[in-house]
């Protein structure tokens, strides 16, 4: 089974669609920001959760919901705002922004996640990491997501002093069980 979280009006055939809002096509109406989902353990392959995971307030038990409910190696796509970009905080329902290295805490093969294992039982390795970046102003912007580790270097370097470069972060995390 595949969990499309927090999927507004982006239904997706075969896929569990899940929301706050009653919208057509949701299957199951949830508040994601509860500590307790309506999913048994282990019921998903994979979940999706584009631009969701910035509105709920406890991102620690998200992922300790997300870990409980995807079953050992299934993937967890997140899109996330980049916390130097103007979408971060232009949306009054956003509770937080994202770093490169936020979900560096949850995989115990990275640095940050060795130094801090105590943070949460919640396990994952990062498969994947891009970022979308914004080319152009106004009408003629373009947005393209880089997932090359040497690009994504250059843009570390060259971006950060800059708002509004690197606009989304994009993560695959596949859920570690033991």
């Amino acid at each position: 089974m595949k969990l499309n979280l927090g999927c507004g009006w982006d239904v997706r055939p075969g896929w569990v669609n899940a929301d706050c809002a009653a919208l057509p096509g949701v299957a199951v109406l949830c508040d994601f920001g509860r500590s307790s989902w309506p999913f048994r353990d282990n019921s998903f392959d994979e979940i999706q959760a584009i631009n969701v995971v910035e509105h709920l307030p406890d991102m620690m038990a998200v992922l300790a919901e997300m870990h409980r409910v995807t079953r050992n190696g299934g993937a967890i796509s997140i899109r996330v705002p980049h916390w130097n970009s103007h979408v971060a905080w232009m949306d009054p329902t956003h509770k937080r922004a994202f770093h490169p290295s936020t979900f560096d805490y949850f995989d115990p093969r990275t640095v940050i996640g060795q130094k801090r294992p105590y943070y949460s039982t919640a396990k994952f390795h990062i498969r994947r990491r891009g970022y979308w970046i914004r080319i152009g102003w106004g009408w003629i912007e373009k947005y393209f997501l880089v997932r090359n580790s040497l690009l994504r270097a250059l843009l570390d370097i060259v971006a950060y002093p800059f708002a509004n470069v690197i606009i989304l972060l994009e993560f695959e995390l596949i859920a570690v069980k033991e």
